[in-house]
């Protein structure tokens, strides 16, 4: 068996919080930079470290967030492309960026990523390797120190 197909089969056999499949999104909680605490419009940007597509059709990862009190914000949804299985380290992740309600920072928000698929989604399955908020792209904003 490849060194591939045997981190595929480990992480479909060790579902856990950051491994999403259909019918059961990953739920992560984000690391908050402190600069993006006092940020105007704060980002949230998703790192997936592995993908695998459904045996048939596409699919797409729609990503969301959750406050405390169960309140949750569709921010968009994303298509790996190409649409192949691949794995990643963290710093080698495929990253995709979402503008983030400014109000849900002090909201203890936790971010999903759920796999939806037209038609079949069996097999498919994405692992997010972490979820961060940080300012915007060229803001330049200092956290104050207390």
């Amino acid at each position: 068996m490849s060194a591939f197909l045997s981190i595929l089969l480990l992480l479909a056999t060790s579902a856990g919080p950051n491994l999403a499949v259909p019918g059961q999104a990953a739920v992560v909680r984000p690391l908050v930079e402190p600069a993006a605490r006092c940020s105007a419009s704060p980002r949230l940007v998703v790192a997936i470290t592995a993908f695998t597509p459904p045996r048939q059709g596409a699919s797409t990862l729609v990503i969301s967030v959750r406050t405390r009190d169960g309140r949750t914000t569709r921010l968009g949804e994303v298509g790996i492309y190409p649409h192949q299985p691949f794995t990643a380290s963290l710093a080698d992740a495929r990253r995709f960026g979402f503008a983030m309600p400014r109000r849900m920072l002090g909201e203890d928000p936790s971010v999903t990523v759920a796999v939806e698929a037209d038609g079949d989604a069996a097999g498919a399955r994405a692992v997010v390797g972490e979820a961060r908020v940080t300012p915007a792209p060229q803001e330049r904003c200092q956290a104050r120190r207390r």
